[in-house]
C-alpha cells in the first residue's frame, strides 16, 4: 500500500483526443503497462470538482459524501473498482487531504485486466 506522500507524488496524465481517433487503443496499449492503469473514459473529475476541489478539511461525512457521488458518475459504474479498498483508503485520508489526492485514489482502486507491479 502506498503512503500518502507517494501518493501525492505520483504522476497523472490525461488521453484527450476525438471520437473514432484510436484513443481506446491507445488506453489499452498503456494500461497493459505494469505501472500503469487507466479505466475507461469517465468524467469523474468534473463531475465532482465544483463540490469538493475547494475542501480543505475533510471529515468522514464528506468523505463518505465523496464516495457516494463518485458512484453515481454516469461512466463509473461499468467501471471494475475496488469499492472496499476505495472506501477504506478513502475513510482513513487524513482531513488536510487533497480532491488531487482522492482522485488518485480512485484511480488506484481501479482494477485492470492487466495484473500491476508497481503504479
Amino acid at each position: 500500500m502506498l503512503t500518502v506522500d507517494e501518493i501525492e507524488k505520483l504522476p497523472v496524465f490525461f488521453i484527450i483526443g476525438r471520437p473514432r481517433s484510436g484513443n481506446t487503443m491507445l488506453r489499452f496499449i498503456f494500461d497493459a503497462h505494469l505501472n500503469v492503469t487507466i479505466p475507461l473514459e469517465g468524467k469523474v473529475i468534473t463531475a465532482l470538482f465544483r463540490k469538493y476541489y475547494y475542501i480543505k478539511k475533510w471529515n468522514q461525512e464528506k468523505l463518505q459524501q465523496f464516495f457516494d457521488d463518485l458512484l453515481l458518475v454516469p461512466q463509473v459504474e461499468f467501471w471494475t473498482l475496488d469499492k472496499k479498498r476505495l472506501k477504506d483508503m478513502l475513510l482513513k485520508a487524513e482531513e488536510t487531504v487533497t480532491f488531487q489526492s482522492l482522485i488518485k485514489y480512485v484511480y488506484l482502486c481501479y482494477v485492470s485486466f492487466y495484473e500491476k507491479k508497481n503504479i
